[in-house]
């Protein structure tokens, strides 16, 4: 089914018995906005009138044709005005962004709008406003002093986490001298936070005892992004990253006390996919893996979601399906490290803190 309206949304939480709420931002990040203006993505905050929380949020825009439209400043669902926007602000490939208030850093260091392959990935798509490669030393400084400035700073001892997201460097040597030239630069801004790693590049056992030796705390979300079909739909070295080469280099990265798990992209497979390839993965990760669900940057887009995922019930299954083999973990979702999340109020029987500014 698709949804058409807010008693559509209504019907599926009693059904699936998850709040109305996490249904709707569920279908938000799926269906995107209409929108009368000629970008095809932006960032917002949305505060519902059935919630007291505001939320923030990147969809697409115009790329398909969604129930959820942007009037003035309220969001509408169908007919119906559900919420109020604030702060909205084209989405581009930028080099920087805080997450988590000013407590992580996402680092896009390497041009990740020069990174091309994946034929599902939007970020080709995106206006760059990136200047220069932040690889050197001199260029990550100059980067971090305008930050630290431009946000109040004292310096960056209150970061916990930076996330470096990222276009591929030419070798994964290259990649991991930059990761400890990044944790090594960062000491002279007091940075004691962990340097988190989102990518496929890191391959070899040699270079995460590297890491180890050199940087210390470190998390690793390997880009599985599809289990099937890699070949057809993603770049020729990203796809060579089999099932199971990646459970051995999460298991050595656990091993070597790192966190470590896989960013995954909901709506590319059918959930009998899904199950029986996160069955094998989730004895291998000590971290709650970054699922994240598909959106269309562009309209051809819509031609790579699986036939499944094109009835929005598929990813409530998904979600129950979550739920259910992460309930007797410890391991949850960290809102703030995922913008297109299943999780909004409840995570299960559990109520769930959203924390996206």
């Amino acid at each position: 089914m698709d949804i058409k309206n807010y008693q559509d949304l209504i019907d599926l939480s009693n059904e699936f018995k998850i709040p109305v709420e996490d249904a709707l931002f569920i279908a938000l990040n799926r269906y995107g906005v209409m929108y009368d203006i000629n970008d095809n993505r932006i960032r917002f905050y949305l505060k519902l009138h059935t919630l007291d929380e505001e939320y923030y949020f990147a969809v697409c825009v115009n790329t398909f044709p969604s129930p959820f439209s942007i009037k003035g400043k309220s969001l509408y669902l169908a007919e119906k005005e559900i919420g109020l926007i604030t702060k909205i602000e084209k989405d581009t490939c930028t080099s920087t962004y805080f997450r988590k208030g000013n407590q992580a850093i996402t680092l896009n260091s390497n041009f990740r709008s020069k990174c091309a392959g994946c034929k599902f990935c939007g970020t080709y798509s995106l206006e760059n406003t990136e200047n220069e490669n932040l690889t050197s030393k001199q260029a990550i400084i100059e980067c971090f002093e305008k930050l630290i400035e431009e946000n109040n700073l004292v310096d960056l001892s209150n970061l916990i986490q930076i996330t470096v997201c990222t276009g591929c460097f030419k070798t994964e040597t290259d990649l991991v001298s930059h990761l400890i030239l990044l944790k090594n630069t960062l000491k002279q801004f007091n940075f004691t936070g962990k340097i988190n790693y989102i990518g496929s590049q890191l391959r070899s056992f040699e270079q995460l005892e590297r890491i180890k030796k050199e940087i210390g705390d470190f998390s690793l979300y390997i880009t599985t992004e599809r289990f099937t079909e890699r070949e057809k739909f993603m770049r020729s070295e990203k796809a060579s990253l089999n099932l199971d080469e990646t459970i051995k280099l999460l298991d050595k990265a656990i091993s070597l006390g790192f966190t470590a798990s896989i960013l995954y992209i909901l709506g590319l497979e059918g959930l009998e996919v899904v199950k029986k390839n996160f069955e094998k993965i989730i004895p291998h990760i000590n971290k709650f893996p970054d699922i994240q669900i598909y959106q269309d940057y562009t309209p051809e887009q819509e031609n790579y979601r699986c036939k499944e995922a094109k009835d929005f019930k598929y990813y409530l299954r998904a979600r129950k399906f979550f739920e259910e083999s992460f309930e007797k973990t410890p391991l949850r979702p960290r809102s703030w490290e995922n913008y297109r999340s299943l999780f909004y109020t409840t995570f299960g029987k559990e109520k769930y803190l959203c924390e996206r500014k």
